[in-house]
């Protein structure tokens, strides 16, 4: 999996990312909390079907994500195809869809850890 991640369509707005490792990556806008929230969910799943460098990997998606302009909770949808389509396994890819699908309707619902 060495392949540079791609995202569908992006001009670029840099923001504010704290990762579990406590590093940032592009600073200057800062996402709603929920927003923020759903991100780290979406990337531990992430990671839990990449392994370790699934963090480096969601942060290079992130960086892609970020240049669409859309960083609101209506956009987390994007994100999580972004990740997925990093998956070449159809089988993973499909498995981690779903769990992000779960995610992202306990969001729609108002049910957010």
């Amino acid at each position: 999996m060495s392949r540079s991640p791609q995202l569908p369509q992006s001009p670029h707005v840099p923001t504010n990312r704290q990762y579990s490792q406590g590093k940032t990556a592009v600073p200057d806008k800062v996402l709603l909390p929920v927003v923020q929230r759903m991100i780290n969910q979406l990337d531990s799943l992430f990671v839990e079907f990449v392994g370790p460098v699934g963090m480096e990997l969601a942060e290079d998606v992130y960086k892609l994500w970020l240049k669409t302009g859309k960083t609101g909770p209506s956009s987390l949808r994007q994100y999580a195809y972004a990740l997925s389509v990093q998956l070449d396994n159809p089988a993973e890819r499909q498995q981690f869809t779903e769990h992000a699908d779960h995610l992202l309707l306990q969001l729609q619902s108002g049910y957010v850890r």
